[in-house]
């Protein structure tokens, strides 16, 4: 009886384990399409300009990540940067005259006799 048992314990152990193998695989085969899902979802809360730009961009960035595991994590580091980039993206931008001349104001050099060498316009370094 006792070997009947162990028989039964070791096919079933074989069993699990072929079934689990075969459950990973599948998951490592629609890991593509669950990436493509989030990146998708993730630009899709973008403003309409800019999602192209950002689907290529998180594209290129997960394809330098080693790791399926890693990538997933990063598509849904995608998903709450997005949610938190739309509202900054749809904002009006500043008008340039406006950043410009706030620069200026700030550069200004109160004595007006100080020289910035190679100075070319309203911001220059060194």
């Amino acid at each position: 009886m006792a070997l009947v048992k162990g028989l039964a314990v070791s096919v079933l152990g074989l069993l699990g384990a072929a079934a689990s193998r075969l459950v990973v695989d599948d998951f490592k085969a629609w890991l593509p399409r669950i990436r493509y899902g989030f990146i998708n979802r993730a630009v899709l809360a973008l403003p309409a300009a800019q999602q192209e730009r950002y689907r290529e961009e998180w594209q290129s960035h997960l394809n330098e990540i080693p790791g399926e595991i890693g990538k997933l994590f990063v598509c849904l580091g995608f998903l709450s940067a997005s949610r938190r980039m739309s509202s900054i993206l749809e904002q009006e931008p500043e008008p340039e005259s406006e950043v410009m001349a706030s620069t200026a104001d700030f550069f200004r050099d109160p004595d007006g006799v100080h020289i910035v060498k190679g100075c070319t316009g309203p911001i220059s370094f060194l």
